[in-house]
C-alpha cells in the first residue's frame, strides 16, 4: 500500500521539500525502529558530528532495506543531538536518503546528556 503526501489548495505550498499531509492506507503495517545513533560497522561512535550523522542514516538505510521497506516509507523521523547540528550538510545527507517529500520530523538539542563514545570502554 503506497503511503498518501499532499498539500491542501487552501492553505499555501510548504516552503520546503515536505507535506502538509500524509496519510497511511488502512490495514498497513506500521514499523517503528528504535533510536538510531551514528555508530560505525566497528560498533564505535566517531568524534565528528557529520561522520555520525553520516553512520546514522546508512543505519537507517539498511534497517529499511532488511525490511524490504525505502526512505518514500518513513512518515516520521525524530532527531535528538548533543551539540549544533551542521544543518547544511544534514539537510544534504537527509535529502540524498529521503529523494522525495520529507518525513514530519522533530529536533532536540539535549547539551546535558553524556555517553560513552565507544563500547570498548576497557
Amino acid at each position: 500500500m503506497k503511503i498518501i503526501r499532499l498539500n491542501p489548495e487552501n492553505i499555501p505550498a510548504p516552503v520546503g521539500k515536505y507535506s502538509h499531509v500524509t496519510i497511511i492506507p488502512k490495514n498497513s503495517d506500521l514499523y517503528t525502529f528504535s533510536g538510531q545513533i551514528g555508530v560505525d560497522s566497528d560498533g564505535n561512535i566517531p568524534e565528528n558530528l557529520n561522520e555520525q550523522v553520516h553512520n546514522t542514516f546508512k543505519n537507517i538505510k539498511q534497517i529499511l532495506e532488511s525490511q524490504n521497506l525505502t526512505s518514500d516509507d518513513v512518515i516520521k523521523v525524530n532527531i535528538w543531538a548533543t551539540e549544533e547540528i551542521d544543518w547544511v550538510f544534514f539537510v544534504c545527507r537527509m535529502g540524498n536518503f529521503i529523494r522525495t517529500n520529507l518525513p514530519l520530523n522533530d529536533y532536540w538539542l539535549c547539551k546535558s546528556v553524556r555517553s560513552s563514545r565507544n563500547k570498548n570502554r576497557g
